[in-house]
């Protein structure tokens, strides 16, 4: 390959694709820390209770803003590796209709200058 060729491997971003669009690791999470900042109570009569159930609340909300922020990530992730993988079996398509064709060329060439009908190389001149 030269400068500034890129390789793509597609069945490679079919398993990006599935490993970040099959994982329910983040669904897991999200269902904990709702439970987390949902919970009423938590703490009783403990002194400074309430502050304490306020402030898990709190943290547990500012912790689904960063999941969903990171679920975000990962489904673009798993978009991108998708589109890499379609991107690179249409250039896998198109490289094998071109060597094809260009296959075809060169056989007839080679037909053409190599046949018994006159078209073996001679020159005409023309004036």
């Amino acid at each position: 390959m030269g400068d500034g060729d890129l390789e793509l491997n597609p069945g490679a971003a079919r398993d990006v694709e599935a490993g970040a669009g099959g994982s329910d690791q983040l669904a897991g999470m999200r269902a904990k820390f709702i439970d987390i900042a949902s919970a009423q109570g938590l703490f009783g009569t403990a002194p400074n209770g309430a502050a304490a159930e306020a402030a898990l609340e709190s943290a547990a909300a500012a912790m689904l803003d960063q999941l969903e922020r990171a679920g975000i990530s990962i489904q673009d992730i798993s978009t991108s590796a998708g589109e890499t993988a379609q991107i690179a079996d249409e250039t896998d398509d198109e490289a094998r209709v071109r060597l094809n064709n260009a296959t075809e060329a060169v056989e007839y060439m080679n037909n053409f200058l190599h046949s018994s009908g006159g078209g073996g190389g001679a020159y005409l001149e023309v004036q």
